[in-house]
């Protein structure tokens, strides 16, 4: 048998497939530093980018079974740019989080039931997640908490997709059920967020 530096992508895949640790580490010593390169391109973070690439290797190693990958390195940097872009995301909107608070002004009392009305907004919702149905849960939680594409969680929980995102719809249905209720001038800011 050849070694695992010797052998094409393909044959690597192939190799995984069957939990081949050298062949999974041959991919990850041929693809890292490239992959990090496309990461922090575009983060200008070493940390942040070390974080999405190693994600990127994990989650090709937990799905080793099921992917079904044509062209490795296209596969890779395509999954890096995504964990970026969805990382761009979520700071986007942390930062749109953090100016509402800022404006927030504690010496005035309308301010203050403003932030205990969030607060009381925030505990629903999350109350609301607990009360959903098992597979729902777990389907929003990996979604919204974990960022697993629909795919990856389909796999994880031996679903179709389309039950995945039935799964996601009925919980969202729910949550903004919750934030109408309760409205405020934060709803849209919640809406996003949980969307």
């Amino acid at each position: 048998m050849k070694s695992p530096e010797a052998l094409a992508d393909h044959e690597l895949l192939n190799l995984i497939r069957s939990d081949d640790r050298a062949a999974f580490n041959e991919i990850y010593t041929r693809y890292w530093q490239t992959l990090y390169a496309v990461a922090y391109n575009r983060l200008r973070d070493r940390q942040k980018s070390e974080d999405v690439v190693h994600d990127v290797f994990s989650s090709l190693w937990s799905n080793r079974h099921q992917s079904e990958i044509r062209n490795l390195a296209a596969y890779l940097a395509t999954a890096v740019k995504f964990r970026v872009l969805e990382y761009i995301r979520k700071e986007f909107f942390k930062q749109i989080y953090i100016q509402h608070i800022s404006h927030l002004n504690p010496s005035e009392s309308h301010d203050i039931s403003e932030a205990l009305h969030y607060k009381r907004l925030l505990q629903a919702i999350n109350e609301e997640v607990e009360n959903l149905p098992e597979r729902c849960k777990l389907v929003f939680k990996y979604s919204r908490e974990e960022n697993k594409p629909l795919k990856q969680i389909a796999s994880k929980m031996n679903l179709s997709t389309s039950t995945v995102e039935n799964h996601l719809n009925r919980a969202l249905k729910r949550l903004k059920e919750v934030v109408r209720k309760l409205g405020g001038q934060i709803l849209s800011v919640l809406l996003l967020v949980i969307a």
